[in-house]
């Protein structure tokens, strides 16, 4: 429920102050010390003082630039009603563009996630998901390319610990799943 509540913010809530701009090595600097420390951890194994410092981290709004190479409808969650129409949209950020899918041996992309509140403004503005991305998932876990090269995008929004996404599945290169909730901005 903790995490639900953390990823249902509403963009048009958001506290204003500054926002951080980072390009894709920055952020993985800045999260990694928090993340090798809670690595396959769950919210509920947490301590109180670890829970503070958490709080503290997902209060931060920052702007991340790097190369949209992947895109993919997120699972059902909790957080969305289990519902399959309204559901999060997953988008891998990389340092650099790929002219292939991901593969076995490709550096571990940031996973910045778009929740459909965010989509529908975003829908709005006019900014397509598919004309910004390289390749899409698709359900079966097949890759598509979309005709499109990857783009350069910045995306905008609170940092957060998906601990949803902190198995040992999950995790490829040492550091916990880390994610941006987008706010408005993809451009």
């Amino acid at each position: 429920m903790e995490r639900n509540r953390t990823k249902n913010r509403s963009p048009e809530n958001q506290t204003p102050g500054t926002t951080e701009s980072l390009h894709t090595a920055a952020f993985l600097k800045k999260i990694g010390g928090y993340g090798a420390y809670a690595q396959g951890k769950r919210r509920s194994w947490l301590t109180a003082e670890q829970k503070d410092q958490l709080s503290s981290l997902e209060k931060q709004i920052v702007s991340l630039t790097g190369w949209l190479n992947l895109a993919y409808a997120g699972p059902l969650e909790t957080t969305n009603c289990g519902n399959a129409t309204f559901h999060d949209w997953h988008l891998e950020i990389f340092a650099n563009p790929s002219d292939h899918a991901p593969q076995v041996g490709d550096p571990t992309p940031i996973i910045c996630e778009i929740t459909p509140r965010a989509e529908q403004a975003l829908y709005r503005e006019g900014i397509r998901i598919q004309s910004l991305a390289g390749f899409f998932r698709l359900q079966e876990r097949r890759f598509q390319a979309t005709g499109h090269k990857a783009q350069k995008i910045r995306m905008t929004g609170y940092l957060m610990w998906d601990d949803e996404h902190n198995g040992s599945a999950d995790i490829k290169t040492g550091y916990a799943s880390a994610c941006i909730k987008c706010r408005r901005s993809a451009r």
